[in-house]
């Protein structure tokens, strides 16, 4: 906990999961720590406590599938950072999320920032939502159907988006809703 704003997962060089109380499972690889970040507001150095976990805001995450626009569905095992959503029957699945653009001096290229539900075989379940590289958006709705029990994943792209010679751009998931259908 090196900064005031986020909590840093660590790094793992294979496909590691962590599955959550609400039984979300975030999947993550990557060589740095910090392949996720959970926002919470603490003093810069201050020990993880359950009182800091209990402020997270959003979870955070940078990469996902560095070039890809999604458009056509994603096969699972080229993306990086995801969130696994089980669904227990028919119904609909919906995310708010902030797209995290990079600064217009910095200027980036590629992307535009992509983010979408997919199922198991990788196919769309619903629209994708995206963003330029340069904006900032609060608030995006991604949304995804399912006609059974399943598990949905939560895909970000940043579609080649990159400032120098490094990727640029991440995700903020806000909150995800699973409504049964009627």
């Amino acid at each position: 906990m090196e900064t005031k704003d986020v909590i840093l997962s660590p790094a793992a060089s294979t496909l590691t999961e962590k599955t959550l109380s609400n039984g979300a499972v975030l999947h993550w690889k990557g060589s740095k720590a910090g392949t996720f970040r959970f926002r919470s507001t603490h003093d810069a150095g201050a020990s993880l406590t359950e009182a800091i976990v209990n402020t997270v805001t959003a979870l955070n995450y940078n990469g996902g599938l560095a070039d890809g626009d999604l458009s056509s569905g994603v096969e699972l095992s080229t993306v990086d950072r995801y969130i696994e959503i089980p669904v227990d029957g028919a119904g609909t699945v919906t995310a708010t999320v902030d797209f995290k653009g990079a600064k217009e001096d910095d200027k980036p290229t590629g992307g535009p920032f992509k983010a979408a539900f997919v199922g198991k075989d990788g196919k769309l379940l619903g629209t994708v939502a995206s963003d330029e590289v340069t904006a900032s958006s609060t608030d995006v709705t991604i949304t995804g159907t399912v006609s059974s029990a399943a598990s949905v994943y939560l895909v970000f792209s940043r579609n080649s988006a990159k400032k120098d010679s490094k990727g640029t751009g991440g995700l903020d998931v806000k909150k995800i809703t699973v409504t049964p259908a009627e």
